[in-house]
This record gives C-alpha cells, structure tokens and sequence, in this order.
C-alpha cells in the first residue's frame, strides 16, 4: 500500500439486534420479535438508510450486525448496500469485521444506531480527521466526536438543536501497533469512551447526526431546545419530513 488512505479502512457499524456487550453496557437483550423487527425495519427505512445512502463518502463499509435466526426479510432488500454480520454476540460480530479487514493497517469504525440518522458529509470529515491524528501521532486508538446533532420527535414531526458532548455517534480511529487487532466504536459505550481515550470532541455550524425521538426507544426524551425547521431532514440527512 503506497499511502496512508489506502492504508485506511472506513467502516460504519449498526447492530441491528444481536445483544450489545460494549463496555458499559447494559442492552443486553436479543430481539427476535417479528413485531419489533418490522417497526424496526420501518425506521430504518425512514430514517438510518437514506443518511448513509446520502453520505459524501462513497469508499466505506456498511456492517450491520445480525442475529443469525433474522428472518431473511429484514436484511435481503439490502443486498448491495449493507454487508450483513451473522453473529450470537458482539465479539464474535467484532472478530469477523476483524477478519476482513486484515488488509488494513488502519481503521476509522462510525457507530450508528438502526433507527438514527448521519449528516452527509459525516463519514467524509470524521475519515479527514483520522488522517490529520495519524500524520499528527496522536495515541491509539483515540475518538473522533461531532457534538453538534438534532433531535427529531417523530410524532410531532418537531427538530431541535441538540449539543452532545458524548454523544453515541462517535467514531473510533485505531491501528494495528504491535501485532493487536483493530478496534471498533461499537465496543466502547459512549459515555466512558471519552474518559478513557484522548479525543477530538468538535462543534460544527450544523448537525452532524440525527436521533429520530418515537415510542419504543431507549432514550425517547427530547433534549434539544433550539427548534429548527424541518427542511433539514431533506437537505442534511436526505430524509423526506
């Protein structure tokens, strides 16, 4: 490899429904209900796949982690636009992103949940920064943050401004030093990663993510407080409001 971005993978990572086991966790459940993956299914539909199809960046990959009992309906329409892993549990996910990226010195690894958003250039800048952090020998692995994002309450089809200095966007820049395998933002929980890893935590003029706010989320709280109009979604994220 002749130069430092051919040396360098960038990977997005969605788990989908196998258990979360990051450090910190506790999504510890598996969800196989044909119920949930179908509401599931439609905010992926709506909100996650058209960022990332959006996203200025055109030479990543696109993981998304799977329980292998998913009814194949869930992940066949994606064929050509995902590359889907079938694992039990994260590490064994994270072994197998490993594995074929074993040509790769570097890797700069997004997290995105299944029902949020990225602004289209995100994967564009977060990889434009890994690049500055390794020329500038910055530790590894270390953090990548764009703090500023939006909420978005699905219901009242409402859009707030949101500063969120952890948030769980992140993107995780690691080597190969010493013989260790990459490291992916998935196995780190995002509030501890920044007490644990140096970082770049940067505000931008406009958002950089998206949390869609609905029912059967975690956390389904409105915490931004500078509303926003809606054309945004269409302009930022390529979603239709």
């Amino acid at each position: 490899m002749s130069n430092l971005s051919d040396k360098m993978a960038s990977v997005l990572i969605t788990r989908y429904n196998i258990r979360a086991n990051f450090i910190g966790s506790d999504k510890s459940s598996l969800n196989l209900d044909n119920k949930w993956l179908a509401h599931r299914r439609d905010l992926f539909n709506r909100y996650c796949l058209p960022s990332v199809r959006h996203q200025s960046l055109t030479n990543f990959t696109w993981f998304v982690m799977f329980d292998p009992d998913t009814p194949a309906e869930y992940y066949d329409y994606l064929d050509g636009v995902i590359t889907p892993v079938f694992a039990r549990s994260q590490q064994e996910a994270h072994d197998k992103i490993n594995t074929s990226l074993e040509s790769f010195e570097y890797c700069v690894s997004t997290r995105l949940d299944n029902d949020d958003a990225l602004e289209k250039s995100h994967l564009f800048r977060a990889r434009e920064i890994a690049f500055a952090g390794i020329n500038s020998s910055m530790s590894m692995p270390h953090v990548i943050n764009f703090r500023s994002g939006a909420d978005y309450d699905v219901i009242k089809r409402k859009l707030f401004l949101r500063d969120y200095p952890t948030s769980n966007f992140f993107s995780l820049v690691s080597d190969r030093s010493g013989g260790e395998k990459l490291r992916f933002a998935t196995e780190f929980h995002h509030v501890n990663v920044f007490k644990e890893l140096d970082n770049f935590n940067i505000k931008t003029l406009d958002p950089m993510w998206l949390i869609a706010i609905h029912d059967q989320n975690v956390g389904n709280t409105v915490h931004g407080t500078k509303e926003v109009g809606t054309d945004m979604l269409q302009s930022l994220f390529g979603i239709e409001a």
